[in-house]
């Protein structure tokens, strides 16, 4: 199963740190490391906001199938046409996603937030794959 994190990031960040991926990856890995740390939660709740839990109301509408498990306290998003899924954990200030692979979280996960916000910062666990999830562009055809 691959493992991401995604963060909602303020808007003065991104204006000022859009180009500078590596050391917004470096201050959120940092931060995931050391959790209980003072330094980097102040730092952290300064510079995230919550992902609100409606944009699940989203995810569900692309996909019709979330679910809530109340035991695990975890999001279950279902494509019963490819038969996958995607674990979500809303966290105080970020998501942890769960998916069989990347390909799935870009499908079932990442896609449909790309309509929501350009203000979303994602890590893979490993640390390999990270950036920012960039708005799509809608077209509009001129007649």
């Amino acid at each position: 199963m691959a493992l991401f994190y995604i963060f909602a990031v303020k808007p003065f960040v991104l204006d000022r740190y859009y180009y500078k991926t590596d050391l917004v990856h470096r201050f959120f890995k940092a931060y995931l490391e050391n959790p209980a740390s003072s330094i980097y939660r102040k730092q952290f709740d300064y510079i995230t906001d919550d992902l609100p839990i409606g944009w699940l109301d989203m995810l569900e509408d692309a996909w019709r199938c979330l679910s809530y498990d109340p035991v695990e306290e975890v999001y279950r998003l279902e494509n019963k046409q490819r038969q996958n899924h995607a674990i979500i954990e809303p966290q105080s200030g970020y998501w942890v996603v769960q998916c069989p692979s990347y390909w799935d979280a870009e499908k079932m996960v990442f896609e449909p937030l790309r309509y929501r916000a350009g203000n979303l910062f994602v890590i893979e666990e490993g640390g390999s794959h990270f950036g920012w999830i960039s708005p799509k562009s809608i077209v509009r055809l001129l007649s």
